[in-house]
């Protein structure tokens, strides 16, 4: 079994043109060589579970959540991300473009944020809906159909992102449009979504220099203080270690523009979690600065959020300051 596995609420990512397939699609292609080798059916199986006194009971899978009452509503009840499958891609002008980022009956993370911004992770780029761009309305209550649509503000005629969540079955739509350039992109993906368990209070620690504070983070992951810092001999690389903790030594990387100003990726990792923007699947990398006085580079993170890779499924967001001297 995968780590934390639930049948329910564990994310498939089946392998499709183009896409490998997570843990639990594998997890099920096992299933299934095992059957054939076996020469059993999926239904001899599931009656031997169900004759034998002794097997556990799965658990019961969780109730659809309610529906919102109003738009701000909606993102702080389903702020979270969400895997969704494609079900149905178009574009004008340039045929096959649409059909590349949104590959049909792929799987797409779709990242609804509580200020009403939504990522939409296509293949090799985040496509993100800012909520201040546009004018948005909001139909629905608790027990009914939510509707939420996003125009462009100039003339309040393009619908730009239109989503939809049915209560009574749990399932979450997602259209965007618009997102190719001189040409109208249309995508279409559904899914049936479990609203994401209540976060633990957020991490708060101390921030200073040489510390970074998470906020959301698990509450074994919090905290951080350089012990050592490198480049490796690697251009364009900076790496940041803790001392070894309870998951092991924690490592902050970055890897830079050309130039040296920018980020271009940064991962926060140890034996148990880690955490990365602008890393594949993961949210793009904001509110990163880096100073470079010829003594030291200087690595400021301002509200930086961070996806999670591994050990969690809640994004993260890191404060603080790290530095690496050069003399």
């Amino acid at each position: 079994m995968p780590a934390n596995f639930n049948p329910f609420s564990s994310l498939l990512t089946a392998a499709v043109a183009g896409q490998t397939g997570n843990n639990y699609d594998q997890l099920l292609d096992q299933l299934q060589i095992a059957l054939a080798t076996s020469g059993d059916t999926l239904d001899d199986l599931l009656a031997d579970v169900a004759s034998n006194p002794t097997a556990p009971s799965l658990p019961a899978p969780p109730p659809a959540h309610a529906g919102a009452t109003s738009f701000s509503n909606f993102f702080s009840t389903f702020a979270g991300d969400y895997t969704l499958t494609v079900t149905d891609v178009a574009s004008e002008g340039v045929s096959s473009a649409a059909a590349t980022l949104f590959p049909l009956n792929s799987s797409r993370v779709v990242h609804l944020k509580t200020n009403g911004d939504v990522t939409i992770d296509a293949v090799g780029k985040a496509i993100t809906y800012k909520a201040v761009d546009y004018n948005q309305d909001f139909i629905g209550a608790a027990d009914t159909e939510n509707q939420l649509r996003y125009r462009t503000k100039d003339t309040n005629a393009w619908l730009e992102l239109y989503i939809t969540y049915k209560p009574s079955t749990g399932e979450l739509y997602v259209s965007p449009s618009g997102f190719l350039p001189n040409s109208e992109g249309f995508a279409a993906l559904k899914g049936k979504i479990f609203v994401p368990p209540p976060v633990a209070p957020a991490e708060i620690c101390t921030t200073a220099d040489d510390k970074l504070a998470f906020t959301n983070s698990p509450t074994d992951f919090c905290g951080f203080t350089r012990s050592a810092s490198a480049t490796n001999g690697v251009p364009h690389y900076y790496q940041f270690t803790s001392a070894t903790g309870v998951h092991g030594v924690t490592w902050v990387k970055f890897n830079l523009s050309a130039d040296d100003s920018t980020v271009e990726s940064a991962v926060i990792e140890n034996d148990e979690y880690a955490f990365g923007c602008n890393a594949v699947g993961t949210t793009p990398c904001e509110g990163i600065t880096i100073t470079n006085n010829g003594n030291y580079v200087q690595f400021i993170l301002n509200d930086t959020e961070m996806s999670p890779i591994f050990g969690s499924t809640q994004s993260i967001t890191v404060n603080g300051l790290l530095m690496h001297p050069l003399l």
